[in-house]
């Protein structure tokens, strides 16, 4: 077989290519990629163009009516008029309750006539702001002036005027924003304690009339206006006083909140614990208190006052004379023998006092403590409790070497008696009520 010469191939491409030429309708583009062919709105031929190759602007031209033309996708909007769309499922989606007031520029969300740039009225279920807490967010500067906000620590919306967030009001006032409405923050406080504030004079200009002042927030807080009685709302004067008050945290280092405002401006107040104290039986706490370890029956701290029964002081440094007093002045059953629940068998004395068998004077004096270093619930310890005390004489300290305790467990065996304990050496014992012997007072 001859091979086919080199020549015959190149006269087939010839009359290939010329035939192209003759007969360029039958391509569908008239030239090669990136090779602009024709420009949007400029003459061309129909009868010998058809399509071009994408222009400069990534246009595909067609010749209509010897005009080169840009040929565009048609898509049909989903819904009527105003209605936004928006991407479903690939395809333009649209709904009544999202609509778009192309005259008046406003949106509508829940109804198609929009009455303000943002009208939400047809909704039921409110507008959701941006959550703050009261420590937290932007501080209000001219850059977020007429913003608002939740606050979610004292539950009210807050708006800023380009200085403070300040709450809303349910009406306007003439009256100024009040100065001097400012608490000193506390820290190292004892824990559950009751902690009162710096007192603040409030004034402010352009009215005479009274403000509402109120309070809210952690630790049950409370306010006084001009040193009159506690409360958590009110009326204030220009010129009145004010103080807050809260119970500081169980647990240690632990800050309360309290947010107290006048008109349409509010403080926070914040009440911090001290750290815990629970480490070492002889710790001295920051309200006092010295640490005496964990109680036997619900396995929580109990605390020593730092003195006994007649005398003052702090721990490590008592005066005064140390007393002693009797259980009771009568002998007869109380039924209050428990040896692990100081606080319910104290209670129970005091209860008992105009019965005929009281006075209890020793678990009378511990009850009678109410608010001594910021607590009101001493108590006279049990029998279990009082062994707590003997367990860290050294540590706690301020003991009477060589003398009897007062417990508050009756000895149930013989009910004229009730139980002691020599502190110094863990002696135990029943000894008649009307002995008189000394005491330490404690708490949880």
């Amino acid at each position: 077989m001859r091979k086919p010469r080199l020549g015959r191939i190149a006269g087939i491409a010839l009359v290939l290519a010329f035939s192209l030429i003759a007969h360029p309708a039958n391509a569908q583009f008239s030239n090669a990629t990136g090779k602009v062919a024709g420009t949007a709105g400029q003459a061309c031929v129909s009868a010998t163009n058809d399509y071009a190759w994408p222009d400069t602007n990534g246009n595909i031209l067609k010749c209509v009516s010897n005009v080169w033309t840009i040929q565009g996708v048609t898509a049909t909007a989903a819904g009527s008029t105003g209605y936004v769309q928006f991407n479903s499922s690939g395809a333009f989606g649209a709904d009544s309750n999202f609509f778009w007031d192309n005259t008046n520029k406003r949106v509508g969300i829940g109804t198609t006539a929009p009455a303000t740039s943002l009208d939400l009225s047809a909704e039921s279920d409110g507008l959701k702001l941006q959550t703050i807490a009261a420590a937290a967010g932007a501080s209000c500067t001219s850059t977020y002036q007429g913003a608002i906000r939740y606050n979610s620590t004292s539950n009210n919306v807050e708006f800023c005027n380009g200085t403070n967030w300040s709450f809303l009001a349910a009406g306007a006032s003439s009256c100024g924003a009040p100065s001097g409405l400012s608490f000193t923050n506390q820290t190292g406080v004892a824990l559950s304690t009751m902690t009162i504030s710096n007192s603040a004079t409030i004034t402010w200009s352009g009215c005479s009339s009274a403000e509402a002042v109120s309070v809210t927030g952690g630790g049950s807080p409370q306010i006084s206006i001009n040193g009159g009685a506690w409360g958590t709302t009110g009326a204030i004067y220009s010129g009145q006083t004010l103080q807050a008050k809260l119970t500081s945290s169980a647990l240690a280092s632990t800050l309360l909140t309290a947010t107290v405002t006048v008109g349409v401006s509010n403080t926070y107040w914040t009440v911090t614990t001290a750290a815990s104290c629970i480490v070492t039986i002889g710790t001295v706490c920051a309200d006092g208190s010295i640490y005496a370890g964990i109680t036997p029956d619900t396995s929580v701290p109990m605390y020593a006052a730092p003195c006994d029964y007649g005398m003052t002081g702090s721990a490590g440094s008592c005066t005064g004379t140390r007393g002693q007093t009797y259980w009771s002045v009568g002998n007869s059953a109380t039924g209050i023998n428990s040896w692990v629940t100081g606080r319910a068998n104290t209670l129970a004395l005091h209860n008992d006092d105009g019965k005929g068998n009281g006075p209890y004077e020793a678990a009378d004096w511990c009850y009678n403590l109410s608010g001594y270093l910021g607590h009101s619930d001493w108590y006279l310890p049990a029998e279990g409790e009082l062994d707590l005390l003997y367990q860290g004489y050294s540590a706690i300290g301020g003991f009477s070497s060589g003398a009897q305790y007062w417990s508050s467990s009756e000895n149930g065996g013989y009910t004229p008696n009730a139980f002691y304990e020599t502190l110094s050496s863990g002696g135990q014992g029943p000894a008649p009520k009307g002995y008189s012997y000394d005491v330490r007072c404690v708490r949880r």
